[in-house]
């Protein structure tokens, strides 16, 4: 039953490589830009439409980011595009490795991210003491919510606080020094924003598969490390 629900409420992949038609999707034009007015506030969204998500983080954390050494430190992971060391940019393992989050970080951008912004990667935070930085690597304007029980933790925006708490905003980050206040209580936040990319990436989706969900590169199941080495092993032992 809870996987017919939620086959039915995120029955959804990402939008911008659906629409090849529509112009400021950046994987069908990876060179296109469509940018917000400054500090555009969107929308309030209920608190309720977050209990999906913040569930499967509680249900399994995200795992303490030490990579990102020049904007905090806590839980942060990226899902979607992401650049990569000594290869160009491709899906982020994270894809692979928790598809249902995955999954439903694709449904509420459905819901609520506006066409208009361009994006191709997912930020997601959880309890991450944000440091003063600006967002060189990415491209444009991204659009940034917070959400959880929680106090405090205003989004700090050259000098000046914003409430993000159930409240999207959309700014360019890449030439503005942001930070998140001190806060109590659990704190999560997703970032939608623009990774570049030079080339077509194949259409990224999660599909039901034996009743798991599967994170899929175009047509490609990827499944999880334990779930090819369990598959090899079937292979062997038949």
């Amino acid at each position: 039953m809870i996987l017919l629900f939620l086959s039915f409420f995120i029955n959804v992949s990402h939008k911008s490589l659906v629409q090849p038609d529509e112009p400021n999707h950046p994987e069908i034009y990876p060179n296109s830009h469509n940018f917000y007015s400054p500090l555009n506030i969107i929308m309030i969204i209920p608190a309720s439409t977050f209990e999906p998500i913040i569930n499967e983080i509680q249900n399994r954390s995200l795992p303490i980011n030490n990579s990102r050494k020049t904007s905090g430190k806590g839980r942060s992971i990226c899902f979607g595009v992401v650049k990569k060391r000594i290869r160009s940019p491709d899906y982020s393992r994270f894809c692979r490795d928790r598809p249902l989050l995955y999954k439903l970080l694709l449904a509420f951008a459905e819901a609520h991210i506006p066409e208009t912004l361009v994006w191709n990667s997912i930020q997601c935070n959880q309890n991450y003491q944000c440091s003063p930085h600006k967002d060189r690597g990415n491209g444009g304007d991204s659009l940034i919510v917070g959400f959880g029980d929680y106090s405090g933790g205003e989004l700090v925006i050259e000098g000046t606080e914003h409430d993000i708490k159930y409240k999207p905003i959309v700014d360019d980050f890449t030439t503005k020094t942001h930070y998140v206040l001190p806060f109590q209580g659990d704190r999560y936040s997703l970032v939608f924003y623009y990774t570049p990319v030079e080339t077509l990436l194949p259409h990224p989706s999660v599909r039901l598969i034996d009743q798991s969900w599967v994170f899929h590169r175009g047509e490609e199941a990827i499944y999880p490390y334990e779930k090819k080495r369990k598959n090899k092993m079937l292979l062997v032992t038949n």
